[in-house]
């Protein structure tokens, strides 16, 4: 009867030992199906900011333009201030002629002036 006892002490201690291996490994998997789905939303909120990004540097290129057209618009009006008429012909300050010929012929055509049409 003894080794009958001991044998069934045994086998209540393996059960007992496979019931807490049991329970570890269900608390591991619902652990590892958590991490799994956080996982999976940090992917999504990721690919999500991305295309965000995608959509603010497109933006940020349409401003990048027109800062450089701006630019570019304001230099001419500078240099057509500085423009004079004499005689019908158009001229610059000398340190300006390269740089405001240039722009002004290149991007701001020149309308007539109403005395130089006279002439």
């Amino acid at each position: 009867m003894h080794v009958r006892a001991h044998a069934h002490t045994q086998v209540d201690s393996t059960l007992a030992c496979f019931d807490t291996l049991s329970a570890q490994h269900k608390d591991v998997s619902q652990k590892s199906k958590a991490l799994y789905n956080s996982c999976e939303q940090l992917v999504k909120e990721k690919d999500q900011l991305a295309e965000f990004a995608d959509a603010i540097r497109v933006k940020l290129k349409f401003f990048d333009e027109f800062e450089t057209v701006y630019s570019q618009e304001s230099a001419c009006r500078l240099a057509k201030r500085k423009l004079w008429v004499k005689d019908g012909r158009v001229g610059w300050p000398a340190q300006d002629l390269k740089h405001g010929r240039s722009c002004i012929l290149a991007a701001c055509p020149i309308e007539p002036a109403d005395d130089a049409m006279a002439h």
